[in-house]
């Protein structure tokens, strides 16, 4: 079942979406901790470095990078393997770049106190104006927001779902057994 169709439709529509934005805040963070030990995999030791290299990065993008860049040099992974992981970063790029949108955003309300709109300042890496060095972005509260955040949540679980297979295989390939993850659910099992 998608995201969308579990929208309670009883209720108005920045009620929806506020629930729509919890769900994508906890599925990017579940799918974020499914690459954690991604990452803590590749660094492969259980004395506790993962741990403080990952609290001391505090930006996904470079997480995300240091990942990829190990996932590049880890001499003994099988290159499907490896290919896979690195499609997964990909994958995530967009999630989170939505994420970011309503986790760093300015929420507007109408005249009777409702969310109207959405926006969003940032500074662009390459300003298509270089005299606008500001780049603005605005939401409406609206069904197609609402089906845009649940096909990105769909994708983000999905997401989720495919790193943790590949976690399974990664491990393996390693040859960590001190890292324990939660069995594989019945139908991912060869």
């Amino acid at each position: 079942m998608s995201t969308y169709a579990e929208v309670p439709k009883s209720l108005d529509l920045p009620e929806q979406m506020l629930i729509c934005i919890g769900k994508l805040i906890a599925e990017w963070a579940n799918c974020e901790s499914c690459f954690y030990v991604v990452f803590f995999c590749l660094t492969g030791r259980p004395n506790g470095n993962a741990d403080v290299i990952w609290a001391s990065v505090q930006s996904t993008r470079r997480r995300m990078e240091i990942i990829s860049d190990l996932i590049r040099y880890e001499v003994g992974l099988d290159p499907e393997l490896a290919s896979s992981l690195q499609k997964c970063i990909a994958r995530f790029v967009p999630i989170t770049a939505l994420r970011n949108y309503y986790c760093h955003s300015i929420y507007h309300a109408d005249a009777n106190g409702m969310m109207s709109r959405v926006d969003n300042w940032h500074i662009p890496q390459v300003p298509a104006d270089p005299t606008q060095i500001i780049e603005t972005k605005s939401k409406p509260v609206s069904k197609a927001t609402i089906n845009e955040m649940c096909c990105t949540i769909d994708r983000c679980m999905e997401l989720a779902d495919d790193v943790f297979k590949l976690l399974h295989k990664l491990r393996d390939a390693l040859q960590l057994q001190h890292v324990v993850l939660p069995p594989l659910p019945n139908q991912y099992q060869a």
